[in-house]
C-alpha cells in the first residue's frame, strides 16, 4: 500500500487521498476494501469515498496533527497530517465564473 509520508492542510478545508492497494503480486485485490481512520478526529476527521475506490476525503477541524491510516487486508499504512491556520493573504478557496480568469475568494 502507498500513501504520502506527510501532508499539510488548512484549517476548515477538505484533502482527497487515494490508496494504491496493491498486493505482494503487484495486483489490485478488489477483495480487500480500503478503511481509513485517524488517530485525532478532533484535529481531522476522514470518511472513505462512496465509490469504493479506496479514496478518502479528509475535513481539517482545527490546527494539530493526526496520523492518518489506510488498512486494507492485513496491510497498512500511515501518514502524518499536520492541520494550521493559512496565512493572511493566502487564498483557501478559489471561484471559478464562466469566462473569468481565476480569482481568489474573499475570506468571510
Amino acid at each position: 500500500m502507498s500513501l504520502p509520508t506527510a501532508l499539510t492542510g488548512n484549517i476548515h478545508t477538505c484533502i482527497t487521498v487515494k490508496s494504491a492497494n496493491i498486493d505482494a503480486n503487484g495486483n489490485s485485490p478488489s477483495s480487500s476494501p480500503v478503511t481509513w481512520s485517524t488517530s485525532a478526529a478532533s484535529v481531522a476527521i476522514v470518511q472513505s469515498m462512496a465509490d469504493n475506490s479506496g479514496g478518502a476525503v479528509i475535513t481539517c477541524l482545527t490546527n494539530g496533527t493526526a496520523t492518518i491510516t489506510a488498512t486494507a487486508g492485513s496491510a497498512t499504512a500511515t501518514f502524518a497530517l499536520t492541520v494550521i491556520t493559512p496565512s493572511q493573504g493566502v487564498a483557501t478557496s478559489i471561484e471559478v465564473e464562466a469566462d473569468q480568469s481565476f480569482q481568489p475568494a474573499k475570506k468571510p
